[in-house]
C-alpha cells in the first residue's frame, strides 16, 4: 500500500529578516531621495523621474516579500522531497532523498544523537525549517551524491512513523 504525506511549514521572521528588510526599506529610501532631487531640483528626469519613483517602490516591495518563506514535505512511500516555496509563488526544490539512505534521523533536542552530527564532517547543511532551535524540529544525516548532508526539518508524527517503516534502525523517534 502506497503512504503520501504533505506538511508546510512557515518559516519564522528572525533578526537576520528584520535586518535585511531594514537595509531594503533605508536603501530605497535613499534611492528615492536622490530620484525626488534628480526629477524635481535638476529637471534631469522630466516626468521619467515617477517611473523611477515607482519602480524602486515596486522593487523594494517584491525583495521584502521574497522574505516570506515556506517549506513543503512531502512524503510519497520512501522518497522525501523539499521544496522552498517564496511568497507563495514561487516553488524551488530543495531536496529528494530516500528515507533508506538517512545514517540517522532523530530529534534535534535528543542529546545521545546529536553527538553524531559533531562527530562526523558535514559538507553541505539544508535547513527546512521553522527555525533551526524549534522544539518540533529533527535532523537526517545523509549521502547524496557523494556529499554527506545534513538536513533539518519538521516532520509530523505521521511522516516519523512512515519513514521508520522504511529504515526502522536508523530513525529514532523522541
Amino acid at each position: 500500500m502506497d503512504s503520501f504525506f504533505e506538511h508546510l511549514v512557515k518559516k519564522k521572521f528572525d533578526f537576520k529578516d528584520f535586518y535585511i528588510v531594514l537595509i531594503i526599506v533605508l536603501g530605497a529610501g535613499l534611492l528615492l531621495i536622490v530620484a525626488l532631487f534628480l526629477g524635481l531640483i535638476l529637471d534631469f528626469f522630466g516626468t521619467f523621474w515617477l517611473l523611477v519613483v515607482f519602480g524602486i517602490i515596486y522593487l523594494a516591495y517584491v525583495l521584502i516579500a521574497n522574505r516570506s518563506v515556506e517549506y513543503e514535505y512531502t512524503l510519497t512511500n520512501d522518497e522525501l522531497d523539499i521544496d522552498k516555496i517564496r511568497h507563495r509563488k514561487r516553488r524551488k526544490r530543495m531536496i529528494s532523498v530516500k528515507c533508506k539512505a538517512f545514517d540517522v534521523l532523530a530529534s534535534m533536542n535528543d542529546p545521545a544523537h546529536n553527538q553524531e552530527i559533531k562527530n562526523k564532517e558535514i559538507q553541505k547543511v539544508i535547513v527546512a525549517a521553522s527555525s533551526p532551535y524549534s522544539e518540533k524540529a529533527y535532523f537526517a544525516v545523509f549521502t547524496k551524491d557523494g556529499v554527506l548532508t545534513l538536513l533539518v526539518f519538521e516532520p509530523t508524527e505521521k511522516m516519523l512513523n512512515a519513514m521508520k517503516t522504511f529504515n526502522p534502525r536508523k530513525v529514532f523517534l523522541s
